[in-house]
């Protein structure tokens, strides 16, 4: 349970960490990594007859599936992990970098009547724009899959891809073993493939070397942590030491690189039966239903051996696992649970052998399409009891809440509270805690913010006010002419969000000069409502409230009558908040005078 800006999302990573390390240690203790095949079955797609090779029991569970009602949140994950500035030191790690930006390709640039098999351009990033060697992809950690257009994407770039596709370099493997065994040897350097063993001799050496990397820096990070058992009165006299801090910290990104590098020197080293394992999971993500389901979580086991990470949002967790057998995956990570109705996460939790529940339900509650009373009828009808199971009233996260033996009780049951906030400078930090966790958060963010209410008056009979987009338009202008391009725009009504856009369209040429390289991306991810900007964060937010003609009390309303919208909005700040709007109107409605009273 996380209030913004506490570290859900750091949370996620170490647990997908850790769930990938001991993966790591049940493949060191193969002596050969051919031993981790026990048996071979065939499965029939269509009329095509595929091998498929079982996994050791031990190298199943450690699937990773990452649900969420929002699709931002899937893709924030999916994006996020696998780039190098979320390693402390990612240049001794490379899990297939070339075949990631080949999926990212795919996913964000490829025409729609793009060739499959034939060559294009690969670089992800524009000849034109200079891109940070943090902000490139240091492996091929995680995938959007779900909708169709992410399968697909997902298929053309890590397995079908030409030149960095793994069908690519498992043929080119076959070709060399081959060559190899008649006393030949391939200089796979020539065609970029120097990572890939000339032989099965070549690939065994590797394989026995990587395993070694791995027990020692194994070695090492055990022997840290026993050297430095540490007690609760230890800790919370904070007597725990920062050099000492910073060698585990160390001592952990060695041995997880070291734990990639032994998966990939595995991948090579089995490439014979898994490429045909591979052939299986691929065909089942383009979605073709092959003959033996229970298969399946070998399937996706091998799947999860080069992507660790499937992230999906729970409206196509059916289609995507249908004749998955239940409790077949290892892990089902749900992210921003706050925002999912309890029957969202059915499927993907019944799929799945472990989950960790991470969301709060301050922020963004479910969205329920149906009118309540239908909602209350079918509740009757059934004998259950709305306030318990239903949304809006009870989400993922509540009812995680609700069975959790680790948790708070006041002032209302909370499991496993992470308090200490991160983000958001002073005095956006003092609105949330005070306007949504009665002051229960500990501030971590030493800096000093600014918070301001640009009191804009102006006649408009509905919820777009013409004179507040102006207002909103010359103070971002202001701020890109001072350099600070991270910007978001969000607002409470949908409405107020079309307008936005199209005003800001209008000035594309000036955003140009201003700075800002693409105009037209930029508007579309800065600019929106409240509810799709949760799970992200700016230096700089603009929470245009609108809603200023006398008909739309309600609307005014609707937006403060609880705290969940007002805390989303001022939490995405980090560094300064500009509240738009008229202040007469909005300042003493429901939870926004906890914002008022602080500007």
């Amino acid at each position: 349970h996380g209030p913004p800006g506490t570290g859900k999302t750091t949370l996620l990573r170490d647990i997908i960490a850790g769930i990938i390390y001991q993966r790591a240690e049940k493949l060191c203790a193969f002596e050969h990594a051919d031993d981790a095949f026990t048996q071979t079955s065939m499965v029939k797609f269509g009329d095509q007859r595929h091998d498929m090779h079982h996994l050791d029991e031990s190298l199943l569970g450690h699937e990773i599936l990452v649900c969420s009602k929002n699709n931002k949140a899937v893709e924030n994950i999916s994006l996020e992990l696998p780039m190098r500035k979320e390693i402390n030191d990612a240049s001794d790690v490379d899990y297939f970098s070339q075949t990631m930006n080949a999926y990212l390709f795919q996913k964000f640039h490829q025409p729609e009547d793009a060739q499959p098999n034939k060559p294009v351009q690969l670089d992800l990033f524009s000849p034109n724009e200079e891109v940070e060697e943090e902000d490139k992809p240091w492996g091929l950690i995680a995938a959007a899959l779900g909708n169709s257009k992410n399968k697909k994407a997902f298929v053309q770039g890590a397995w079908l891809d030409h030149t960095h596709g793994f069908r690519r370099y498992f043929d080119r493997i076959k070709e060399a073993w081959a060559s190899a065994e008649e006393g030949e040897y391939h200089d796979l350097a020539d065609e970029d493939l120097h990572f890939i063993p000339s032989s099965k001799d070549d690939a065994e050496e590797q394989w026995q070397a990587a395993r070694g990397r791995f027990l020692q820096a194994q070695k090492e990070v055990k022997a840290l942590l026993t050297d430095r058992i540490f007690d609760i009165e230890t800790l919370m006299n904070n007597q725990f030491q920062f050099e000492e801090q910073i060698e585990l910290n160390q001592a952990r990104d060695r041995v997880f690189c070291a734990a990639m590098e032994l998966h990939r020197a595995f991948i090579f080293a089995v490439s014979p039966r898994l490429q045909e394992n591979l052939y299986c999971f691929f065909r089942v993500v383009a979605g073709a239903r092959g003959s033996r389901p229970d298969l399946l979580p070998h399937i996706w086991a091998s799947g999860a051996l080069i992507t660790p990470v499937i992230s999906t949002t729970f409206a196509s967790v059916h289609s995507m696992l249908n004749d998955l057998p239940n409790e077949s995956l290892g892990w089902v990570l749900i992210d921003e649970a706050g925002q999912a109705s309890p029957q969202d996460a059915i499927g993907a939790l019944l799929r799945a052998k472990q989950a960790i529940v991470v969301g709060d339900p301050q922020q963004i509650e479910p969205v329920v399409n149906l009118p309540s009373a239908l909602v209350q009828g079918i509740s009757r009808y059934y004998s259950i009891n709305a306030l318990d199971w239903m949304a809006p009233d009870v989400s993922v996260q509540s009812l995680a809440d609700r069975v959790n033996p680790y948790a708070i009780e006041q002032p209302h049951k909370t499991g496993w509270p992470i308090l200490v906030h991160r983000r958001c400078a002073e005095p956006m930090f003092s609105m949330i805690n005070a306007m949504a966790y009665e002051g229960l958060m500990v501030q971590q963010n030493p800096n000093m913010g600014r918070a301001v209410w640009l009191d804009v008056e102006s006649e408009s009979d509905e919820k777009w006010s013409h004179l507040e987009g102006e207002v909103c338009f010359e103070k971002v202008l202001e701020l890109l002419a001072w350099k600070r391009k991270d910007i978001y725009i969000i607002t409470p009504f949908r409405h107020v969000a079309q307008s936005l856009r199209q005003r800001f369209r209008k000035e594309r040429r000036r955003l140009q000069e201003a700075g800002i390289q693409n105009p037209s991306h930029w508007i579309t991810q800065s600019i929106g409502t409240v509810h799709t900007f949760q799970g992200r964060q700016a230096e700089y937010v603009f929470f245009v409230l609108g809603a200023q003609g006398e008909d739309e009390q309600g609307a005014r309303d609707w937006a403060t009558r609880k705290v969940n919208l007002c805390n989303v909005a001022v939490s995405r700040a980090q560094i300064g908040l500009f509240v738009i709007g008229n202040k007469k109107l909005w300042a003493n409605q429901g939870v926004m005078r906890f914002i008022a009273s602080r500007l």
